[in-house]
């Protein structure tokens, strides 16, 4: 089994280029939000498509039966689960080996990295909304600023990776604001 990702992600194109991509979806938490191939997924299916070509045409040189799977939500984990639950090997048998791949900006061109079980963090996503008083900048003391309450918000969740996670570990938190 070949699997690749197909995922688009919540990210604006903002290259400008004609073929930058200008598609919205509904995101996981329900809102509109405009989505491209980030991340080398678009990278990921021409290198599905190419591996597919090439092993048709090398169909004398190998046995077996080759499954070709593209897993929706992948930078959100739930992809692989969502297709075992919906019947996956229920319709198709179970293959005897899977190659998955992901590109690495960090390995130089023509190499390939291994590393057995996962090899990088996943997506998750969480929303907070942080409210507060507002004052006069002379007042400080008589409101509540939400600036620098999320502000501290930020900075304690950047050490969940550096003081809670094993440095070995892929782990990532990033913070978007909007």
């Amino acid at each position: 089994m070949i699997r690749t990702d197909m995922d688009a992600l919540p990210v604006e194109e903002k290259t400008g280029l004609p073929y930058a991509s200008k598609v919205k979806a509904t995101g996981q938490i329900g809102s509109e939000t405009y989505v491209m191939h980030a991340c080398g997924h678009d990278v990921h299916m021409t290198v599905f498509v190419g591996t597919a070509n090439m092993l048709a045409g090398m169909k004398d040189k190998w046995k077996g039966t080759l499954m070709m799977v593209a897993q929706p939500a992948e930078e959100r984990i739930c992809g692989a689960k969502a297709m075992i639950d919906d019947g996956l090997f229920k319709r198709f048998p179970r293959p005897d080996c899977c190659l998955a791949l992901h590109v690495e900006a960090g390995i130089e061109t023509g190499k390939i990295g291994l590393r057995p079980g996962p090899a990088a963090a996943s997506d998750d996503h969480v929303e907070l909304t942080v409210y507060g008083v507002g004052g006069h900048g002379a007042h400080p003391d008589k409101c509540i600023d939400p600036i620098v309450i999320s502000a501290q918000i930020i900075m304690a969740l950047q050490t969940i990776s550096s003081r809670e996670v094993n440095p070995l570990e892929p782990v990532v938190v990033t913070v978007w604001c909007h």
